[in-house]
């Protein structure tokens, strides 16, 4: 009996792996063909870019292949067809690419596809929402923490060793808690870190796992309990904003590596204009699904009736997204600061903008976007700035920051992977309030509603009231809710 389990699990295994391959396949040729052919009208329909096969499969393991391996192909700045993308990261790519691209005509100004593709970088697994729990506090719906089967993410260099493996490999069976006994020693892993195995194959521990460790911290309801579904919550010791940052903070540096990229900056956990919850490590935020709020800027000049956007590129030592083209001025908005005195503070330290130039910029309202990445789940809404800049005025750190007209910034925009992905967003939305994009251009409507397909439109936290013999429904967003029992 326990043989024909194992070759049952095994027989899963090779099945989903040639699965994934196969309609992998299937999804690049759409963008190969892209390259060869000449290009259509009309938007492109906003779905994930990475689209994951298993999100919360009845199977009781998941493979994910890594896309790029599969879709990854080269072009070179200078042979972009009309309609594809190159992508780029900082080390790939310099301001003489970026010049490059930029001058190229744009044969076909008109077509909003490759805006819909920046879109689509920022609103990535939607159909991946069921595999988090809500993150309770204080009767109201604060956050997500993934709580999905264990990971196995394969590289996609290894994927064919791996697969002439599969009939030796471990499984990891969640319906049951036990191991399927074999030849690769994969325990360690399963049992609690991060680890690299064979050259590229990473298992993941589900990251409420993690949590449970830390008993005076999170409390994990289940549906033994009132609730019909899990949720997170804190301790009831917890009382004060203040108790449960220190418990959190602590439990974010126990955490370790796990959480990648500290930076010692607090942001709320809050809606937005009202009392804080507690504040969390900014590098935790998308862990625990909280919504986290920013500021940026376009700072533009006009000169002859023509507008040019001042742009810059990130440091390559940046933590996230390094080399990256950028805003002139962004940043989060950490706890205890306006809006208003943010983005003067962040014009001083980014562009050394002083503080009677950067008064002038006008708040122009806000994008959002809601993106989930394996246990990262981002809710970020980013209020957008204009400022209009004297035409002499040159940023400090010149070296990192180019003027450039602003039919050549959409240019870049639309054809390349250059800029940080939320970037994009915000450009877009200048791109629509200065003229750039026109309600003739086909998908109009689509993409300027697509600026806001996250928490932006709707920002109020889901909450309830739990009294005596009541039932009443936890609501989890447009089309979920969970019923309580009190």
């Amino acid at each position: 009996m326990e043989t024909n389990r194992c070759l049952y699990w095994q027989s899963c295994c090779l099945f989903q792996l040639l699965l994934s391959f196969f309609v992998r396949i299937a999804l690049a040729l759409p963008a190969m063909l892209s390259t060869l052919l000449p290009a259509a009208t009309g938007p492109l329909p906003i779905s994930p870019r990475r689209p994951r096969l298993f999100c919360r499969s009845a199977a009781p393991f998941r493979w994910i292949a890594s896309s790029a391996a599969w879709i990854g192909r080269s072009v070179s700045p200078g042979a972009i067809a009309t309609g594809a993308s190159i992508a780029g990261t900082g080390s790939s790519f310099g301001w003489d690419d970026v010049f490059r691209i930029a001058a190229e005509g744009g044969d076909y100004p008109s077509d909003l596809r490759g805006y819909f593709d920046r879109v689509r970088a920022c609103n990535r697994g939607a159909e991946c929402r069921s595999e988090f729990l809500p993150f309770v506090i204080e009767d109201q719906v604060a956050g997500y923490i993934h709580n999905s089967d264990v990971h196995i993410i394969i590289s996609g260099a290894e994927a064919c060793v791996l697969m002439m493996k599969a009939l030796g490999i471990s499984i990891f069976c969640a319906n049951t808690n036990t191991i399927i006994p074999n030849r690769l020693p994969l325990y360690s892993a399963l049992l609690g870190k991060s680890n690299v195995y064979d050259g590229g194959c990473n298992f993941l521990l589900i990251f409420t796992d993690h949590l449970r460790r830390f008993t005076d911290v999170f409390v994990m309801l289940d549906s033994n309990k009132c609730y019909s579904d899990a949720c997170v919550t804190l301790h009831s010791s917890l009382i004060t904003p203040e108790d449960k940052t220190r418990a959190v903070g602590h439990v974010i540096k126990s955490l370790g590596s796990l959480i990648p990229g500290i930076r010692n900056e607090l942001y709320p956990v809050t809606r937005y204009g009202m009392t804080a919850f507690f504040s969390l490590e900014r590098a935790a935020a998308p862990f625990f699904g909280i919504k986290v709020y920013g500021v940026q800027m376009n700072g533009y000049v006009e000169k002859g009736g023509k507008k040019y956007l001042w742009i810059g590129k990130r440091s390559s030592s940046k933590p996230t997204f390094p080399g990256m083209l950028d805003q002139l001025v962004a940043g989060g908005l950490p706890h205890g600061i306006s809006c208003k005195k943010n983005i003067i503070k962040e014009c001083k330290e980014e562009a050394g903008i002083p503080e009677h130039i950067a008064n002038r910029a006008v708040p122009v309202g806000a994008v959002s976007y809601m993106d989930i990445d394996g246990q990262s789940y981002k809710r970020d809404t980013l209020f957008c700035y204009d400022l209009k800049l004297p035409d002499d005025f040159v940023p400090e750190n010149e070296g990192n920051f180019r003027l450039l007209p602003v039919d050549q910034v959409a240019n870049i925009v639309r054809r390349t992977e250059f800029f940080k992905p939320n970037c994009c967003l915000v450009i877009i939305d200048f791109l629509f309030r200065h003229g750039f994009i026109g309600p003739d251009d086909s998908g109009y409507l689509e993409l300027l509603q697509s600026l806001r397909s996250g928490d932006c439109s709707r920002d109020i936290h889901d909450q309830f009231q739990c009294q005596e013999g009541d039932k009443v429904l936890l609501r989890l967003g447009r089309n979920r809710s969970i019923e309580i029992n009190s």
